[in-house]
């Protein structure tokens, strides 16, 4: 396991806590943050899947 994988694993288990302990709704109740919510997600789960990923490709080629 290398960094990658142990950083993009990390990065993975903050919204997932985040969206179990319901919070996202809360957060997402008001109109002007729904875009910024939505887009800081999608971007955070977007960078955390490819390092992720990328480890596994660079563990397996290793």
């Amino acid at each position: 396991m290398n960094w990658m994988m142990t950083l993009g694993a990390a990065m993975l288990m903050v919204p997932i806590s985040i969206v179990l302990l319901g919070q996202v709704v809360t957060l997402l109740e008001g109109p002007p943050w729904r875009l910024w919510a939505t887009l800081g997600f999608a971007v955070w789960m977007g960078i955390s899947l490819f390092l992720l990923i990328r480890g596994i490709i660079h563990e397996v080629d290793a």
